[in-house]
């Protein structure tokens, strides 16, 4: 005879890594000559297949963003500025539920410079 160690109506204390779902959007920003840092409102959606106490962070805070308790799903907004990328992470006290990062991609160009023309039998 096998036992589970659980008792009739008791739940799991912390779900498993996968059992929560962190969604961001944008996940991508671009950054070029004329747009050097990145403006905008993330939208950060989380939900779980089980009833969990979570909070939001972000990687450049100590400080909760949100806090949910007895909750399976949540949404927030961020506004943002950003010159690197950032992460999110939903945590359940020391426990890492799940993470999602917003990337930032530098495209710079140099200045287009003319070309000296040369007649094709010069040597300087």
């Amino acid at each position: 005879m096998l036992f589970s160690g659980l008792n009739a109506g008791e739940e799991l204390s912390a779900p498993s890594e996968n059992s929560v779902r962190l969604t961001l959007k944008p996940k991508l920003c671009v950054l070029n000559n004329a747009r050097q840092v990145c403006v905008d409102e993330v939208i950060i959606e989380w939900e779980s297949d089980t009833i969990i106490d979570a909070c939001l962070f972000r990687s450049d805070s100590l400080q909760p963003r949100q806090c949910w308790q007895k909750s399976h799903h949540g949404q927030w907004v961020e506004p943002v500025r950003l010159r690197e990328n950032l992460t999110f992470e939903l945590l359940s006290g020391d426990q890492k539920l799940a993470s999602a990062s917003v990337k930032v991609l530098h495209s710079y160009t140099r200045p287009l410079q003319r070309r000296r023309s040369r007649h094709p039998w010069s040597l300087f």
